[in-house]
């Protein structure tokens, strides 16, 4: 809880080197406006993010292996979000009630998107989703509206957009 509730945080960009955000670590920072995170960055803790609610961009590095259990939970101004190559799980809630996003390209590493990883994002109208994300762990799209799912025909991820009845493009 190192900067938690810290409301005169304009922004956090933090400096190369760091590798682990702590649990609840920013949390509550409600003036931050852009999440910024180095290539450095191995893994998001749970809560780290959650209620920054004016940040309008978040850019997370594919040295971040994971994103955890509600780390960007009621984001609610983030329009913006950059999810490196190399990220290969977002688990339960990640982006929570992120509810001014409104487009998601996930990495092409991204082999595990847990339950609720995008629960309420009621603005999402568009995730790109690779052939390598095969672990779909249930509701994770939950009253996101009109969404379009983005998919190679064949793969997981196109199977579960069927299953839940999402728009679908396929992909090459």
């Amino acid at each position: 809880k190192a900067f938690y509730f810290c409301d005169d945080l304009s922004e956090t960009v933090l400096p190369d080197g760091v590798e682990t955000i702590g649990e609840w670590a920013f949390a509550k920072c409600f003036g931050a406006k852009r999440i910024i995170l180095p290539d450095s960055v191995k893994s998001i803790g749970d809560h780290a993010f959650l209620k920054c609610d004016s940040a309008k961009e978040a850019v997370i590095p594919g040295s971040c292996e994971y994103i955890d259990v509600s780390a960007f939970y009621q984001c609610t101004s983030i329009e913006k979000l950059t999810l490196g190559e190399g990220i290969k799980e977002l688990r339960k809630g990640a982006f929570e009630e992120c509810s001014s996003l409104k487009e998601v390209v996930l990495p092409e590493s991204l082999v595990t998107l847990g339950k609720y990883a995008f629960y309420n994002c009621t603005s999402l109208k568009k995730v790109t989703i690779g052939s390598a994300t095969v672990n779909f762990e249930g509701d994770i799209f939950e009253n996101a509206g009109e969404l379009t799912v983005v998919a190679p025909e064949s793969s997981a991820a196109a199977e579960y957009a069927q299953k839940n009845n999402f728009n679908i493009i396929f992909s090459e």
